[in-house]
């Protein structure tokens, strides 16, 4: 009893966040999905208006994300590692890109820092998953 009584006061906690404007970052979301859950939750509760929720819509999708990434893992565990391997050496490789062009003032500062951020939070969500597989 006193669990759902918890979960219904964080659940009702979160929605109140939510309509107030208050929100947790995509980064946040992805690599916390024990806060996703009530998240979506109370997206849920919020009906049709959760469909114009920014919040909302982000967190769908990455629980969309999440679950197709956990697919990728369960089926070819050693592959999906590797994917993320090269995701970081990636993310390297546009680290330095963007420290090259931030010297020189290049014009495609803003792309190589839209990609970094949007391939962190693939990699973010990876190791989310596969902390979520493990059980950790």
């Amino acid at each position: 009893m006193k669990k759902f009584r918890l979960f219904g006061l964080t659940g009702l906690m979160i929605l109140s966040m939510l309509l107030a404007g208050c929100k947790y970052s995509d980064n946040y979301l992805a690599r916390h999905p024990s806060t996703l859950k009530p998240v979506l939750v109370a997206c849920q509760e919020m009906g049709p208006k959760a469909s114009s929720n920014t919040q909302c819509v982000s967190a769908m999708n990455i629980y969309n994300q999440m679950v197709k990434l956990s697919q990728q893992l369960a089926n070819n565990p050693e592959g999906f590692g590797q994917t993320v391997l090269h995701d970081q050496m990636q993310l390297a490789m546009l680290k330095e890109q963007i420290d090259q062009k931030d010297q020189s003032g290049s014009a495609q500062l803003s792309k190589l820092k839209s990609q970094y951020h949007s391939l962190k939070q693939l990699i973010s969500i990876k190791i989310a998953v596969i902390a979520q597989m493990e059980g950790i």
